[in-house]
C-alpha cells in the first residue's frame, strides 16, 4: 500500500472508526459490534462499485449527505435491502459519524448533514410471528436429553423459552453468573446497553443446566467459563449463535413430524417473542412482560411481540386499571481496497 497517497483526511477516518469500534465493545452487545462493521464494509462496497472511489481518492466527502442516500438507494435497488434495513444501516453510519464529530470538531457539519436524511418509510412494519404452545413443546422435546448434544439443545431452547432472554445474552452466560443454589434460582444476564439484569428461572430448567453442567464440565467447573462454550475453542470461548440456529432448524424438522403447527422459519429469538406473547396470553399484565424482557418502554413491548388486536386492547386495559389502582466482508487482498485502511484484512 502506497501510504504516501493516503490523505491525512482518511487516516483520521480509520483512525478514529478503530477508536469508535473500541469504545462500542464497553457497552454494545457483539451483535451491534457487527452490524456497524457489518454496514461501513457494505458502504465501501459501495464507494468502490458504485461510485468508483478507491483507498486513495476517499475522503470525508464521502460521507456527505448525497453520498449516503445514494448508498441506501443501492442497497435497497442493488442488495434488495428492505427499509428496515436500510434504516439499521443508515443508524450504523450516523452512530460514527456522530463520534467523530465529538472527537474532532472539523467533522462536525457531516453529521448535521447526516441528521437530515430521512429514514425509509415501511409501509408494513414487520412482526414476528409467534410459535403456538404445542409447537414449543414439540420443540423442546426433539432433541431428547440422553446424549450430550441433545442435553445441551434441550437445555437452550427451554431456557430461550422459559427466560424469553436474548440469544446473545444466554450465550454470553458465565457459570460464575448462576446461581442454582438457592431457594429461587436465578442468573445474572446483561442486554443491550450492558445493562445486567436478574433472571429467575423454574425448577425443571435449573435440572437440564445443572445436568449439562456435570456432563459437559465433569469435575472441573471454571467460574469464568460460559454455560454454552465453544466445542472447538473450549471453555472461554462462547457457543456460536449462528451455529445454534443451524441446529436448531434441524431439530425443527424433526419436531414437525409430530406437530405440523412447527413453524419452518424457526431460530432462537423466536423463542422470545413466543414466550412473551405466551405470557400475554396467560393474563400476565404487560408491564410484567416487559419488565421480563427487559425493555425500557411499554411500547416498545406492544409493538414487539405478535399478537391479536383483541390482546393488544386487553394489555392496554390492564395498564390503564393498574394504573388506577429492555457480513461478514470477504475481502480479497488488494492495496487499493478501502477496507484495507480500516483494518478489516486483519480482522
Amino acid at each position: 500500500m502506497n501510504k504516501k497517497k493516503i490523505t491525512t483526511d482518511a487516516q483520521i477516518l480509520a483512525k478514529e472508526y478503530t477508536a469508535f469500534i473500541a469504545d462500542s465493545r464497553k457497552s454494545l452487545s457483539g451483535f451491534t459490534i457487527k452490524g456497524y462493521d457489518d454496514t461501513i464494509c457494505l458502504f465501501f462496497d459501495f464507494l468502490e462499485k458504485a461510485e468508483k472511489i478507491n483507498i486513495d481518492s476517499f475522503s470525508s466527502k464521502n460521507f456527505s449527505r448525497e453520498s449516503i442516500e445514494r448508498f441506501l438507494d443501492w442497497l435497497e435497488n442493488s442488495k434488495q435491502s428492505k427499509p428496515q434495513t436500510c434504516n439499521v444501516r443508515l443508524g450504523a453510519l450516523r452512530a460514527y459519524v456522530k463520534y467523530l464529530a465529538g472527537k474532532r470538531p472539523e467533522y462536525r457539519s457531516l453529521f448535521i448533514d447526516l441528521s437530515f436524511i430521512k429514514q425509509r418509510k415501511i409501509s408494513h412494519p414487520y412482526k414476528e410471528t409467534p410459535m403456538t404452545q404445542n409447537a414449543v413443546k414439540a420443540l423442546i422435546a426433539a432433541p431428547g436429553i440422553k446424549e450430550g448434544i441433545g442435553l445441551k439443545y434441550t437445555t437452550i431452547m427451554s431456557m430461550l423459552y422459559t427466560t424469553a432472554i436474548r440469544i446473545d445474552e444466554l450465550l454470553s452466560i458465565k457459570m460464575k453468573d448462576l446461581h442454582l443454589d438457592c431457594a429461587k434460582p436465578w442468573v445474572t444476564v446483561v442486554g443491550k446497553g450492558r445493562k445486567a439484569r436478574t433472571v429467575y428461572l423454574p425448577s425443571k430448567v435449573v435440572t437440564l443446566i445443572t445436568k449439562h453442567i456435570e456432563s459437559e464440565y465433569d469435575k472441573s467447573i471454571q467460574l469464568d467459563g460460559y454455560l454454552f462454550f465453544s466445542p472447538v475453542k473450549g471453555y472461554f470461548c462462547k457457543a456460536s449463535a449462528r451455529g445454534i440456529n443451524k441446529q436448531i432448524k434441524k431439530y425443527a424438522l424433526i419436531a414437525k413430524q409430530q406437530c405440523s403447527e412447527v413453524p419452518s422459519d424457526v431460530h432462537c429469538h423466536k423463542f422470545r417473542h413466543s414466550s412473551a406473547t405466551h405470557c400475554l396470553e396467560n393474563k400476565m399484565r404487560i408491564e410484567q412482560v416487559s419488565k421480563m424482557l427487559g425493555h425500557q418502554n411499554i411500547k416498545t413491548t406492544m409493538d414487539y411481540i405478535g399478537i391479536t388486536d383483541k390482546m393488544r386492547e386487553e394489555a392496554i386495559q390492564n395498564l390503564e386499571d393498574n394504573a388506577t389502582k429492555s457480513i461478514k466482508p470477504l475481502w480479497k487482498k488488494d492495496d487499493k481496497k478501502i477496507a484495507q485502511l480500516f483494518g478489516f484484512n486483519n480482522r
